[in-house]
């Protein structure tokens, strides 16, 4: 008896089953169930784009863009073929990058793969950055992915470095190394 009872549940079952499957395949799909999908497309595109960020009189960076990409909702804006300056204390330092992001919002910039010329008195220094973030209200660059700093003193490599514009100090983190000029 109990084998019996047992093969039928088993039978039931794989029935049931089957016929939930056969119910769900032949009903029409309701559209209202599905989730709604955001478009990654952007909502305009722009050729030879200025963007220039003041405070009161005072400007503080300015970068042109071969191309723009610009979202009106949570997506950033993505650009091609970057050259900016920013504007500090006196000095001009210089950026380019074959793509970067900007935030609306905060005024964030992150360029992708960025070539930066920082002009400390006379000697420049360069830094090469896999990501470079830009943040305008303290006037620091930060920098992750790989880096490469180099000045007629030497060059630095590591993984991140932080660049504080109005101290001017540059610090280089995780796995620093350091090759020094000594004629300098």
């Amino acid at each position: 008896m109990q084998a019996f009872i047992k093969k039928y549940a088993v039978n039931s079952g794989i029935i049931l089953f089957f016929g939930v499957i056969i119910v769900l395949a032949i009903r029409e799909p309701n559209v209202s169930d599905l989730p709604a999908s955001k478009s990654t497309e952007p909502d305009f595109t722009f050729k030879n784009v200025s963007i220039t960020m003041w405070e009161g009189q005072k400007k503080l960076w300015h970068l042109k863009s071969k191309g723009a990409s610009l979202h009106t909702q949570d997506y950033p804006s993505r650009m091609t073929l970057i050259n900016g300056t920013v504007y500090e204390g006196g000095r001009v330092h210089y950026f380019s990058a074959p793509t970067a992001k900007f935030v609306w919002g905060d005024a964030a910039l992150s360029l992708e793969n960025a070539k930066v010329t920082y002009n400390m008195d006379t000697n420049p220094v360069l830094a090469f950055v896999r990501i470079l973030e830009f943040d305008p209200d303290q006037q620091v660059l930060n920098g992750k992915g790989g880096v490469t700093v180099k000045s007629s003193y030497g060059q630095f490599n590591g993984q991140w470095f932080k660049a504080d514009l109005p101290r001017r100090t540059a610090l280089v983190y995780g796995r620093p190394q350091a090759q020094f000029n000594l004629d300098k």
